[in-house]
């Protein structure tokens, strides 16, 4: 709490946290909520930017007995609106930004098909969480090198994210550093994509 306390003093103004859907629910229907639970108690004075992994880059997280359910199946949705109902007590009045899956275009790009499906479930869900969450703000994460996407397979996706949440690592191929030239360019490209949104 002091070293966190230290970070409020330096001037950080909102905190990051995420939470894979695998350990927020460990068995269908039994919540553990801890980690939330506890960042909430810590972080009183700074709102909470959440991405809840439904996607975790490469991967999907969902409970075991949802591995092979379509995104846009009721029985996902269902299960995904049972987890926000759990939630919502903790992200009432803490909780400003909620993102529904981690870099997901490195998922979709690996598995193109489910793209629409996805879309559909972000769509659903986004509505849910901000009825039962007022004042949210909700988006999905992407990686900076996948921000095109919005325009291709996640082009339905664009005009329903509240703000653009992005992963920024400018490096080549091999994991080597790029120019610090290009951080200006890519920087306004994120402005152009962002159209005014945060």
């Amino acid at each position: 709490v002091k070293r966190f306390n230290q970070a409020v003093q330096t001037g950080a103004s909102f905190i990051v946290a995420n939470g894979n859907w695998t350990e927020l629910e460990p068995s269908d229907g039994k919540y553990k909520l801890d980690s939330l639970n506890y960042l909430i108690s810590v972080s009183k004075q700074l709102p909470v930017s959440y991405t809840l992994r439904i996607i975790d880059t490469v991967g999907r997280n969902v409970p075991s007995n949802l591995r092979r359910t379509r995104w846009n199946d009721r029985k996902m949705r269902s299960r995904l609106f049972k987890l926000i109902d759990a939630m919502t007590p903790l992200m009432k009045g803490h909780v400003r930004w909620l993102m529904l899956g981690y870099e997901i275009n490195e998922y979709m790009n690996r598995n193109p098909r489910e793209a629409k499906e996805f879309i559909e479930l972000y769509r659903a869900t986004a509505a849910y969480v901000r009825n039962r969450v007022p004042g949210i703000q909700v988006s999905s994460t992407l990686m900076f090198s996948g921000i095109d996407q919005l325009d291709g397979r996640l082009a339905g996706l664009k005009q329903d994210l509240d703000f653009i949440a992005l992963t920024y690592s400018p490096l080549k191929g091999d994991f080597s550093v790029m120019n610090p030239s290009v951080v200006p360019g890519d920087f306004q490209k994120m402005k152009r994509v962002a159209g005014g949104r945060k």
